[in-house]
């Protein structure tokens, strides 16, 4: 209000921008509430300013209610198309696991022959890679960057008996996203820690608790390595490709076949996949894609309504996008992004 009138107190102001609140749960809870927090300051406005003041409050609130009760307060959608591929590395070997920085201008993704990869960055605009963890001698798999880029955590291990590869289970480190010491975050010997997750505020990572090439529980740890108290997810579907909501309120996550991300031999195979999001507060699931084909690499767009993923359900494996689940609504609605990639 303030804006289009400058003579109008702080405290109205505050009070009709607190009436037109997103949440609920930020508004006042009666209307008494809201006239209490006006007449708070109507002693120094004379009567005529104060009932065009009044008028021009109730009728604001009133067409934020009825703008809310007829869109929900749905964030707009986001446009999304397929822009210009680039051939980014030429590395003799395999090269997975690309998960580009916060700022955007480097890569970090690993390479090397299965089995032995390490995790490497690489800036966009060129330049040779950087092993990140060089004194580590351990099969290493996805690199996930801080949210403030200073850092990156990945697995390192392996937990496939076939082909020669000695099992070691995995465990999480932390090193500089420039290279250093790797510190360890989530180690023991008698179970693996795959797949971390960075939280948006950076003070949590979400990992799958494994055993063997199967995971098991989904847990959090805080940067320092110090556990929560309790699991978010108890489960013999496999979980992998942890994604946090850009809220910090949901974590989406692949179902089933881990091989196909993270085999040391069989990796790629054709087993069904699915996405699924995992609702933090109460561990509740929510099915975003059927279980018939292969549904990966879960991402979410930055108002956390939507999720990208990658599934082969149309022939080829092309990028969809699906709305989260959350709020009921049906999961056939995916729309492929790209055709034939």
């Amino acid at each position: 209000v303030s804006v289009l009138r400058r003579e109008v107190p702080p405290a109205v102001d505050a009070a009709v921008a607190r009436a037109l609140a997103k949440s609920p749960a930020d508004r006042f809870a009666t209307a008494a509430a809201f006239v209490e927090a006006l007449e708070a300051e109507r002693a120094p406005i004379r009567a005529r300013s104060w009932r065009r003041l009044a008028t021009m409050a109730a009728a604001a609130v009133a067409v934020a209610a009825a703008v809310a009760l007829g869109m929900r307060w749905r964030a707009p959608a986001e446009s999304i198309h397929a822009g210009r591929v680039t051939h980014f590395t030429r590395d003799p070997e395999l090269e997975l696991d690309p998960a580009l920085s916060p700022d955007g201008r480097t890569i970090a993704y690993v390479a090397g022959p299965p089995g032995d990869m390490r995790v490497y960055v690489r800036q966009i605009a060129g330049g040779a890679p950087i092993a990140v963890a060089e004194a580590l001698h351990e099969h290493q798999r996805w690199p996930q960057w801080s949210p403030d880029g200073s850092r990156i955590v990945f697995q390192a291990g392996t937990v496939e008996r076939e082909n020669n590869l000695r099992a070691r289970p995995n465990a999480l480190y932390i090193v500089p996203a420039l290279g250093g010491t790797p510190r360890p975050l989530v180690h023991d010997s008698s179970w693996s820690a795959v797949t971390p997750a960075w939280s948006p505020d950076g003070a949590r990572i979400a990992y799958v608790r494994a055993r063997g090439i199967y995971g098991r529980t989904i847990e959090v740890v805080d940067s320092t390595g110090r556990p929560e108290a309790r699991a978010l997810l108890d489960s013999a579907e496999s979980p992998h490709a942890l994604r946090w909501s850009p809220d910090g309120s949901m974590l989406a996550y692949a179902s089933m076949n881990p091989r196909f991300m993270f085999g040391t031999v069989h990796i790629g195979n054709d087993a069904p996949v699915s996405v699924w999001v995992l609702t933090v507060a109460d561990g509740k699931r929510h099915r975003i894609t059927d279980d018939n084909t292969i549904n990966i690499s879960p991402v979410w767009m930055p108002n956390g309504r939507t999720l990208l993923f990658v599934s082969n359900r149309g022939g080829s494996r092309d990028v969809y996008r699906v709305p989260n689940g959350r709020d009921g609504e049906p999961t056939a609605a995916a729309e492929r992004i790209t055709s034939g990639l």
